[in-house]
């Protein structure tokens, strides 16, 4: 049986290197070349014939010399973090919204967004708020001049909002000469409490406590002075004193510090 070898345009059988060329004719160049292993002849036998054929594989494994291009696309496999330049804002007073909190912020920064939390069933601020800044300088400069300020009585809080800061220190100074007043009239803040206990002594830190959910005074605070004889002056000298229409009441604080 007679075989026929139909080449095919683009491509150049070399025998002698077992080669097959990919040939542009118009400049007689090789383009591409493929190496093969000659093909081995399977022996087959026909039954009850002592004949045998040669026949060619008719699989032949063809191996591109070329080698393949790398994918050189950069890939990062570690992305940079994400900027943080959001703060927290802690211990406000329950009066302060987002708009007076952006008020505050933008005598030293222009804030993106300020957004003060409320209690779903009261309505009344939660004394805390987030703001987004736009860049990592201003969220410092903001750290730098609000922090552990003083605003309508309460020491503000703030830091970045990933980073709560370990609420190691008191919300007021505090020493041990420490005393509880009571039967507080709603209209007294942490500022009027201090005035009234400065004219015993030097003051070192005054705080009425708010309750969390409406923001009104619970009607108690606490006053700390830097010695002993100064707090028992004003143990003596003030319980039963009337400030703002109320005779408070005064002693020893004990327990839980606040």
């Amino acid at each position: 049986m007679a075989a026929s070898t139909v080449p095919l345009p683009c491509f150049k059988l070399n025998h002698h290197h077992n080669t097959l060329l990919r040939w542009n004719h118009s400049s007689n160049q090789t383009l591409l070349r493929f190496n093969f292993s000659p093909p081995k002849p399977l022996l087959i036998s026909s039954r009850g014939s002592s004949r045998r054929f040669n026949v060619l594989s008719e699989t032949i494994t063809v191996k591109l010399e070329e080698e393949e291009k790398e994918d050189t696309t950069p890939t990062d496999l570690n992305p940079p973090d994400t900027i943080n330049t959001k703060l927290y804002f802690g211990n406000l007073p329950y009066n302060v919204d987002s708009a007076t909190l952006a008020q505050i912020i933008q005598d030293f920064a222009n804030p993106e967004l300020v957004e003060v939390l409320y209690n779903r069933d009261t309505g009344q601020s939660r004394g805390f708020a987030f703001v987004t800044m736009s860049n990592i300088e201003d969220c410092n400069t903001i750290i730098d001049n609000l922090d552990g300020t003083d605003y309508l009585g309460r020491n503000l809080k703030v830091n970045f909002a990933d980073k709560p800061k370990p609420n190691k220190e008191p919300l007021y100074p505090e020493t041990e000469h420490k005393l509880f007043v009571g039967n507080l009239s709603w209209t007294v803040t942490s500022d009027s409490l201090a005035g009234a206990f400065r004219e015993c002594g030097d003051v070192v830190g005054a705080r009425v406590v708010f309750d969390g959910d409406t923001g009104k005074s619970r009607g108690y605070g606490f006053v700390c002075y830097s010695s002993k004889a100064e707090m028992e002056t004003a143990l003596e000298s003030l319980d039963g004193f009337e400030l703002e229409g109320r005779a408070i009441r005064v002693n020893l604080a004990q327990g839980k510090k606040y």
